[in-house]
């Protein structure tokens, strides 16, 4: 990720030197994130929400599900889409247009992430009939950046997505094969909820030398040589307790995303190595993330009753 705001040299010199004897500035190893807090249903009015923090980048991701009707719902494939903001007061980065260009190459990383027939085969059920289908759009607030926002905003998507909540309505025909929905008898026993073990978690791989490190701070990423982003689907089987495991499982994994932003930075011979510390820390990532969802699920629920009313009021015509 490009920045705009220079550090010094003198500051440079001494993120680079700490990498270089394998500890950062804030006392993390190479391969360490910085503390991340996730919270759920934090936006009303909407059909699914999350914030997360990592370090101080901290970010909101919410799913606004939006009938829309088509000639023909067979024709085209049914994805999420994804829109990244960047506030402008989120970092001095972002005056002007570069806080734009930021939250597209976020939003266009997430796309290619998520471009893929594997990932969510629940969305079938968003086709609701010919003409009309649920669009899922993932908006992403920056509010505050300080590095790795593409980690932050790949945990976000995936926290919200397990906090969506949805209705499928019964679709009533009407003339010319138009059809116009209607909520069940008894809609709040039929919120539905996706399967999100095929969603990507995206890591982001930093070099500096023959270093590679993650989770890079605003000070570390105007440090660094290459990036490399890493999507990774692991496998639903999350119970691994050991190394062996753990590697048993990255080789078994699926990639829907290798985007090199740096290139020839990433010697051919290592490219291997690097891939797999990448695929590693997506994976152990992935398990933190399930742990809290879990947590979460076990904890009272509060807008079950805004839900349904927005879903209301979605399907008025």
């Amino acid at each position: 990720m490009e920045n705009f705001v220079d550090i010094s040299q003198a500051e440079k010199v001494y993120a680079v030197d700490g990498i270089n004897q394998g500890l950062r500035n804030d006392g993390r190893e190479l391969m360490d994130f910085r503390p991340i807090v996730v919270e759920f249903d934090v936006m009303p009015n909407t059909h699914g929400s999350a914030r997360v923090r990592l370090g101080q980048t901290d970010l909101i991701a919410a799913i606004k599900l939006k009938m829309r009707q088509v000639t023909d719902t067979e024709d085209f494939s049914n994805r999420i889409d994804f829109y990244v903001t960047c506030s402008a007061v989120a970092s001095p980065d972002f005056a002007g247009k570069h806080g734009d260009d930021c939250a597209q190459r976020i939003a266009s990383l997430l796309r290619k992430a998520y471009r893929n027939d594997f990932i969510l085969p629940e969305l079938k059920k968003f086709k609701l009939s010919k003409d009309r289908y649920y669009q899922t759009k993932v908006d992403i607030l920056i509010l505050q950046y300080d590095g790795n926002a593409v980690d932050a905003a790949s945990i976000a998507a995936k926290a919200a997505l397990s906090d969506l909540k949805f209705i499928i309505p019964t679709m009533i025909a009407r003339d010319k094969g138009k059809t116009v929905p209607q909520l069940p008898g008894k809609a709040r026993s039929q919120i539905q909820t996706l399967d999100i073990s095929n969603v990507p978690m995206i890591v982001t791989l930093n070099s500096f030398g023959d270093n590679i490190f993650l989770d890079a701070t605003l000070e570390e990423e105007q440090c660094v040589g290459g990036v490399l982003h890493v999507g990774v689907i692991p496998l639903k089987e999350e119970n691994y307790m050991n190394e062996i495991e753990m590697k048993e499982q990255a080789e078994n994994c699926f990639i829907t995303l290798l985007k090199n932003t740096k290139p020839n930075i990433f010697h051919e011979e290592k490219f291997d190595q690097v891939l797999s510390i990448g695929i590693e820390a997506a994976i152990e990532l992935n398990r933190v993330l399930l742990n809290r969802i879990e947590e979460y699920k076990r904890e009272p629920k509060k807008n079950a009753e805004d839900r349904i009313e927005s879903f209301m009021g979605d399907l008025q015509f």
